[in-house]
């Protein structure tokens, strides 16, 4: 498999992610994986490890699941093979468990691959409508 054709299947990762396939997921990440979500300058946004990323999905998709819906629009990769993207749009509700205020998050990931070819880095980047995201503790 060329770097290009490694980069894309690695960022099928999410994919699984959303399908509940949480040790499909895990096979795409180095074990020093370094996740960076979308706010800048918290350290509880990021996280270290694989096995604590896969907990931390782990823990957070039956909360989603009941409001959560993720749609994949793309997948692609550098012709180096060095970086995998997924753009993505996330549906999520403004308030935890409910339906209500619902709000559809565009979403782009970049998966960094280190050189065995697995994901050592993936850091998250949305674009939202600009609400206050209360149980985030965020504001838009």
């Amino acid at each position: 498999m060329n770097d290009t054709a490694n980069a894309l299947e690695r960022a099928r990762w999410y994919q699984q992610f959303v399908a509940g396939d949480f040790a499909g997921a895990a096979a795409h990440m180095a074990p020093d994986l370094v996740r960076d979500g979308p706010r800048v300058g918290d350290a509880n946004n990021v996280i270290h490890g694989r096995d604590a990323y896969i907990a931390f999905l782990t823990e957070v998709y039956p909360t989603q699941k009941r409001i959560h819906e993720s749609f994949v629009e793309e997948i692609s990769a550098s012709p180096d093979g060095r970086r995998a993207y997924v753009r993505c749009t996330e549906i999520d509700s403004l308030e935890p468990n409910s339906a209500e205020k619902v709000v559809a998050i565009r979403m782009l990931i970049e998966n960094h691959i280190n050189d065995v070819g697995l994901i050592s880095r993936i850091d998250v980047f949305w674009k939202d409508p600009g609400i206050h995201y209360e149980w985030t503790g965020t504001e838009g």
